[in-house]
């Protein structure tokens, strides 16, 4: 079967409140600092898009060869079933077609 890309996956590494930020500015770029040098600075901070209050820190990274070896079986096992599923079409379309073509040669249309 075909062989699939490795991806780049996002996962959430650290979540917290709005409330965690509360008191000074200093404190909380520090805290974010930390939290960045901790998680290397290609971290991303997300937030929950409803109402502001959950943030995440996000990283990316390359998919595992575990996740990929599991994603590869599961495109594997779903072409598969895509071949199953149109070689059983391509045999109903062959009997429909046998069986037209019997009455129309037949003379029983």
């Amino acid at each position: 079967m075909g062989k699939i890309r490795r991806r780049q996956v996002t996962e959430t590494v650290f979540t917290f409140s709005a409330y965690d930020l509360d008191g000074s500015v200093t404190e909380a770029i520090e805290w974010l600092e930390n939290i960045g040098n901790e998680h290397g600075g290609e971290a991303r901070l997300d937030f929950d898009g409803y109402d502001c209050t959950e943030y995440s820190i996000d990283v990316t990274r390359d998919e595992t060869d575990a996740e990929l070896n599991r994603r590869q079986k599961a495109h594997d096992r779903m072409l598969e079933a895509q071949a199953q599923r149109e070689t059983a079409q391509e045999a109903r379309d062959m009997e429909t077609y046998q069986r037209i073509k019997a009455k129309i040669e037949g003379g029983d249309g």
